[in-house]
């Protein structure tokens, strides 16, 4: 399940003077929230000069795939179908099929403000800017952990203010739903790392740390700016006795994140801890403790899972 329903223009080129953009949209299990989202990309102005739907549904519901064939029909966007469900392989696929100068991508539940795509592309007409990320309205900073650390960049993830009004200049965190990089440079660092499993999680940072090191420039411009509104369906969720089945792909992304960038430092145990506390005693499974020895197994099983990835990929 890997062809696109519309091909590819040779060579788009941006009418605006500036880098052409392709706005590129992983999408997983949604339904009316994916069409009302690219609705709302489609009428951006000034426009992006392609829209990617990178489609891992397998099978959707009649109204959302009449829109899609509809819109992909009239050329308004690329449809591209693929299997299986990877968000980091679906982002590798985006930058791999556009001819643009620049990838925007865009959660699949999202309500982009006006100019979003035109202050994104507007970065980089400075040559040194190789990825932007936006403003994610109304995101809450993290509150829960032991201290705040030093300031550095390989920790910036942790308390980066994504709902901040401040321009920044070189910053090294993306926003996962809301950040734009040049195709040329994420690929030459070899992409998005697929290795990321499950949850969608850490991926983006992971790309945003091998950018910063290469001494690549990031802006964090806050007039690039959505609201997400975070589907309860679809996306990276699970519900129920799947749920509990999947628990290890929750804490996955964080373990195999902190063996490759934070291990063996005292940032390592710290960022475990957190997640601890978040995967085996959250509220819910406190308020259910016969919850707790599955959380507990389930982030035994990735703990290990991950580093043995991380050995093999090292």
């Amino acid at each position: 399940m890997t062809a696109a329903v519309h091909q590819a223009p040779s060579s788009p080129v941006s009418e605006h003077g500036q880098p052409s953009l392709a706005v590129v949209i992983p999408t997983y299990g949604r339904e009316q929230v994916l069409a009302d989202t690219l609705e709302l990309v489609l009428r951006q102005e000034p426009p992006a000069d392609e829209v990617l739907v990178i489609d891992q549904t397998p099978e959707h519901e009649p109204g959302t795939a009449e829109f899609l064939e509809r819109h992909a029909a009239a050329g308004a966007i690329r449809w591209i179908r693929q299997s299986p469900p990877n968000l980091p392989a679906a982002r590798n696929r985006g930058l791999r099929e556009t001819t643009c100068e620049v990838v925007l991508f865009l959660d699949d539940d999202v309500i982009p403000e006006p100019g979003l795509i035109g202050f994104h592309r507007s970065n980089y007409s400075s040559p040194s800017v190789e990825a932007v990320t936006g403003r994610l309205i109304g995101r809450p900073v993290r509150r829960d952990r032991p201290a705040k650390p030093p300031h550095a960049p390989h920790l910036e993830f942790r308390d980066f203010d994504f709902d901040s009004t401040r321009r920044r200049e070189r910053v090294a965190v993306l926003c996962g739903g809301n950040h734009s990089v040049r195709p040329s440079t994420a690929l030459a660092l070899g992409g998005y790392d697929e290795n990321y499993l499950g949850w969608a999680f850490r991926e983006e940072t992971d790309l945003a740390l091998r950018l910063h090191r290469a001494g690549n420039r990031i802006v964090f411009d806050p007039r690039a700016a959505l609201l997400h509104l975070a589907a309860p369906s679809g996306g990276c969720r699970h519900a129920g006795f799947r749920r509990m089945l999947q628990q290890w792909k929750v804490s996955f992304p964080a373990h195999y994140f902190g063996w490759k960038h934070l291990f063996p430092g005292p940032c390592f145990w710290q960022e475990l801890a957190v997640d601890l506390r978040r995967s085996v005693f959250s509220r819910h499974n406190v308020l259910g403790p016969w919850r707790v020895p599955m959380a507990a197994a389930s982030f035994a099983f990735s703990f290990v899972y991950s580093w043995f990835r991380w050995q093999r990929c090292k």
